[in-house]
């Protein structure tokens, strides 16, 4: 089973300081589902302006437990 792990940077406050969103999406049954989630959610950052993609990255959990 794959995992999607992101850290994903928000300016959404009105302070202006940003918020570190860390999240872990998954399972996946195969690697190349967890790259095209991976992909999408990249997608949608790069489309926000307030957003910036610090992490993303797919990991294999090869203890069976979630990563």
């Amino acid at each position: 089973m794959y995992y999607f792990i992101s850290i994903i940077m928000l300016s959404m406050l009105p302070s202006g300081e940003p918020v570190l969103e860390r999240s872990i999406t998954g399972p996946f049954q195969n690697e190349i589902d967890c790259i095209i989630y991976q992909n999408t959610i990249q997608q949608i950052a790069n489309e926000t302006a307030s957003t910036q993609m610090i992490e993303a990255e797919c990991k294999l959990d090869t203890k069976r437990k979630a990563v």
